[in-house]
């Protein structure tokens, strides 16, 4: 038996090794897309991504371990769900103004259009004052110079005749304009009664919902305000992100445990806590990653008690989720920022919000380069007068998605 042909040759050895090689680095780069394809379809479970926080907090801080001394309620009055009884009757009454006997609904949708043509005026009537300044003289001057011509017996005048023309029409414009200082006035005064009571509709839900959440813990209350009054203050001396970072892991500590119980009422106060705790990661320690992680594993998963129909509070749903909004954007996170937008469509309590999240949609994806997807959402908002201002951006869309392909 010739055992010679049956060896390997060193040339065969290296082609083969270096065939691994290749098939290896080929399954790496399949297995790392497969990862990204999968975390961006299948996010973290949300005690993963607290872990993942609660780790880089101990990494990062001055201490390791984030437990203070804090005055907790009862596990049965963290397990305890208050009778919703008062917040469906509340819900019934539908508040209206003092001034208006409107709903809050129907006066900021007044507000904002009011507003809008009152500003264009505040702007367009001072220009057609100062534009009828300069025009004026000059329309004189060409009527003038005009007569001369014809009186000279100039056959040729349509070139001046129609500048002329296109002058006076153009001033009688402006004139039109700045004559209407009245419309604009009235504007302004139908302004004020709209205006007092959005007011007036926003301090009584701030006071409404505060001592709610603090009511029979009075305990609870001095120490939440005295962890927030401290946490800011130290984070405001800080002179290294050890010690924010140590003030973000007691907030989130206690928002952790306040969250864990099923009462919504502390669920909202440890949810304020842990919001408080991205915007110090956002804010102070400019670390865009960890405030989103924050909103990811303590804010969604309880995004549940933001149940207030009040369009002003901060436990309105539309509310918490734009603000939710805001961190992904601010750290250029695509997919989390249409993912906090998905949310928001599915569950919006209003149209108007349902609109705000498509439009939202549409501007994330405009930005990371999908039109298709942009105008898709744009498409789709139902109250075309109170998003004009965007669903003017259709157009261009088209025009650019058409000369893509």
């Amino acid at each position: 038996m010739n055992m010679k042909a049956n060896t390997p040759t060193k040339r065969g050895l290296e082609l083969r090794g270096k065939r691994l090689k290749v098939t290896g680095a080929v399954l790496l780069v399949v297995v790392g897309v497969g990862g990204l394809w999968h975390y961006w379809t299948h996010p973290l479970r949300p005690w993963m991504v607290r872990w993942q926080v609660s780790h880089y907090l101990q990494q990062h801080s001055i201490i390791g371990d984030f437990a203070i001394p804090f005055p907790f309620p009862s596990k049965a009055e963290l397990a305890k769900a208050p009778p919703k009884v008062k917040a469906k009757a509340k819900e019934a009454a539908a508040p209206k103004g003092k001034r208006t006997h409107k709903d809050f609904d129907t006066l900021a949708k007044e507000y904002i259009e009011l507003k809008i043509a009152t500003l264009a005026l505040e702007r367009e009537i001072p220009e057609s004052e100062k534009a009828i300044e300069i025009w004026k003289p000059r329309l004189e001057r060409f009527t003038t110079e005009l007569a001369k011509t014809k009186a000279a017996g100039a056959t040729n005048l349509t070139v001046r005749e129609a500048q002329v023309a296109s002058l006076r029409k153009r001033l009688e414009g402006f004139e039109k304009t700045a004559a209407s200082r009245p419309a604009l006035q009235a504007k302004q005064e139908a302004l004020e009664p709209i205006a007092g009571d959005l007011w007036d509709f926003q301090r009584a839900w701030a006071a409404e919902w505060q001592p709610v959440e603090m009511a029979g813990n009075e305990a609870l209350a001095k120490a939440l305000a005295q962890l927030a009054a401290d946490a800011r203050l130290k984070i405001r001396q800080a002179t290294s992100y050890e010690v924010i970072y140590k003030h973000i892991g007691q907030h989130l500590w206690v928002a952790e445990r306040l969250l864990n119980g099923a009462n919504p009422q502390y669920q909202r106060l440890g949810l304020s806590l842990a919001l408080e705790a991205s915007h110090y990661a956002m804010d102070e320690a400019q670390n865009g990653w960890l405030a989103a992680r924050i909103v990811e594993g303590y804010v969604w998963p309880h995004r549940a008690v933001a149940n207030d129909l009040n369009r002003r509070s901060p436990f309105n749903l539309e509310n918490l989720l734009n603000e939710c909004g805001n961190i992904f954007r601010g750290n250029d996170e695509f997919e989390s920022t249409v993912r906090n937008y998905q949310i928001l469509l599915a569950s919006a309590s209003s149209p108007q919000g349902a609109d705000q999240a498509r439009v939202q949609l549409s501007m994330a994806y405009e930005q990371n380069g999908d039109l298709k997807e942009a105008l898709h959402y744009l498409r789709q908002v139902k109250d075309t007068n109170s998003f004009s201002w965007v669903l003017r951006r259709i157009p261009r869309l088209e025009q650019q998605l058409k000369l893509a392909r």
